[in-house]
């Protein structure tokens, strides 16, 4: 019962509830069967034991007495040597199967502290040779400045000079460089945020990274084609003049710059697109999808060589997927390893738990024997009220809905004055507490590539409840291999055969038209072509929580193509 109220996320029993329930729980068969002293009612197992072996017929007993007699029939199957046995060996395979998962998870644990530990004793050398530098360019720039008025070095020997002999430079100068700070010395803030820099520039495999917005990069660009054009007018109007490797190279400037600005008109396009990509790719967080961003961003050239530091430059929502794709990467490696030790563990009972659920608390549920690997998701219903109302993106029923089959009566329950004690128990049918019979749910199951995408775009990585769900649908998702399955790439190769056309809609227009829904709307019927049409669409957020909620946008249609797609009723058939 506290693991029921626990699912139900109810309050805990007070000592007064508890008292009461431990009271009745001798005579207790379910929750809404019991039978207690105070009604000078006979123990209901006793009563049936008592009439069968007085020969009497079986027919004849109340339903609270047939489930009693099924009650001790199942707790008898219980007791024998053979159930006893399995249960025993079952428990046993599975806190084997428990200890070896937990042992993997700390390996994985320890190996990624480790990992951790390596990349912060680098952060903290780099910090201790970056506060060297900047000391022995100080140094440097004072010994400069001051040989100007003494003479006392030539300057081909101050150029020559390495660290180590400006640190020796005098007494002050060792003393100065041996107070810098070591590698313990430097606060967390620093080492974190020197520990972030590494971690970017490990995700694009370079030794310095520099992040820039998209306003910077612009701006980077246009210096580089003033940088091109002042180049070019260096070697005058007149090319005539110049010999031969001269005018190759004024050329391949002129071609270059040509390229530059063809580039520039074309860019923000791919690199609006591309920005957009990036965005839904980091908010999906699994492998694929960044991988596809990425590549998308570098060929809207949105990173590129860094000449002057000798490493790259990137852009920073670049930046943000390269280390989402770090991670993604890593956790699917651990998944990888441990997916057998949870197989291992998951078949020792065939009770499976819920994966989690969302902000309108619908459970959503994984099963391991799934050949499909689909994701199933269970809504209840919540009772309509006119205070209130939707609230939430759980569907709404009306109370006379709700229920599914015939109620519980009066006359099977057992007669009690625990008047509270009904209305707690008809709580495990129902949340509201007010429904005697089952409760009608919205069952459902997301299978394709874009059911499951838009499943993990709608959960919130900051939810209570939604973040945790989130990081298991990921990790069972990209575990078994379900969202690296070909169904995007299907759609578009299905695009490139079939092109969005500009004209020519004229015959299948009027197909759809006699297909006989669109036969009674009189607009439709003194239409020739859908293009150039204005229209008004109905755009779903969250096809799983609140199916039926939409926002409508006006648009104009400006082509059509041919879709494919199979309906399955009872056999397969192709609908386009």
């Amino acid at each position: 019962d506290d693991s029921l109220r626990e699912f139900g996320e109810l309050k805990p029993l007070t000592i007064a509830e508890r008292r009461r329930r431990e009271k009745i729980a001798p005579l207790r068969i379910l929750s809404e069967c019991i039978s207690t002293t105070e009604t000078d009612l006979e123990c209901p197992v006793v009563s049936a034991v008592e009439h069968l072996t007085n020969g009497k017929n079986y027919l004849s007993l109340s339903p609270l007495q047939r489930l009693s007699i099924l009650r001790v029939l199942v707790e008898s199957a219980y007791d024998t040597i053979r159930v006893n046995q399995c249960v025993q060996d079952n428990i046993q395979s599975r806190i084997s199967a428990v200890k070896q998962l937990e042992n993997e998870e700390r390996r994985a644990k320890k190996e990624a502290k480790e990992a951790a530990s390596l990349v912060e004793t680098a952060a903290r050398e780099r910090l201790v040779q970056e506060a060297k530098y900047e000391f022995t360019s100080k140094k440097r720039r004072e010994i400069i400045r001051k040989n100007k008025f003494t003479g006392e070095f030539t300057t081909d020997h101050l150029e020559t000079l390495d660290d180590e002999e400006i640190a020796d430079f005098d007494d002050e100068t060792r003393a100065e460089y041996d107070a810098l700070p070591g590698p313990k010395q430097f606060n967390k803030n620093e080492v974190r945020k020197t520990v972030a820099k590494i971690n970017e520039e490990n995700a694009f495999g370079t030794s310095a990274l520099e992040a820039l917005t998209l306003e910077e990069i612009q701006s980077r660009e246009a210096n580089t084609l003033i940088e091109m054009e002042d180049e070019l007018a260096n070697y005058g109007e007149s090319a005539n003049s110049y010999n031969r490797d001269t005018s190759a190279k004024i050329n391949a400037l002129k071609r270059e710059i040509e390229n530059f600005k063809e580039w520039q008109e074309t860019l923000p396009t791919s690199r609006a697109e591309a920005n957009e990509v990036l965005r839904e790719a980091i908010d999906d967080g699994t492998v694929k999808p960044l991988r596809n961003a990425i590549r998308t961003a570098k060929q809207a050239l949105l990173s590129g060589e860094d000449e002057e530091t000798g490493g790259m430059w990137a852009y920073d929502l670049l930046r943000d997927a390269a280390l989402e794709l770090k991670q993604s990467e890593k956790r699917k490696r651990v998944i990888e390893a441990q997916k057998d030790l949870v197989a291992k563990r998951n078949k020792c009972f065939v009770r499976t738990d819920s994966i989690g659920k969302d902000r309108a608390h619908n459970r959503y549920w994984h099963f391991d024997n799934d050949s499909h690997e689909r994701i199933w998701f269970d809504a209840e219903f919540k009772l309509s009220s006119d205070q209130n109302e939707s609230l939430d993106a759980t569907p709404t029923i009306d109370e006379s809905m709700v229920s599914l089959g015939p109620g519980d009566k009066e006359e099977d329950l057992s007669k009690t004055d625990e008047k509270n004690y009904i209305p707690f128990s008809r709580k495990e049918y129902h949340s509201s507490g007010l429904i005697s019979s089952l409760a009608r749910h919205r069952n459902g199951c997301l299978s394709s590539n874009k059911s499951l995408r838009a499943l993990i775009k709608n959960l919130e990585s900051k939810g209570l409840w939604e973040g945790s769900l989130k990081v298991s649908v990921k990790e069972i998702l990209e575990g078994s291999g379900a969202l690296d399955v070909s169904t995007a790439d299907g759609g578009e190769n299905e695009e490139n055969e079939n092109p969005v056309q500009k004209a020519g809609d004229e015959q299948v227009f009027q197909e759809a038209k006699n297909d006989g829904s669109l036969q009674q709307i009189e607009l439709i019927c003194s239409l020739e072509s859908a293009i150039d049409q204005r229209c008004r669409l109905r755009i779903v957020h969250d096809d799983i929580s609140a199916p039926d909620a939409g926002i409508y946008i006006m648009g104009t249609v400006v082509g059509w193509r041919m879709k494919k797609t199979i309906i399955q009723i009872q056999n397969q058939k192709e609908d386009s």
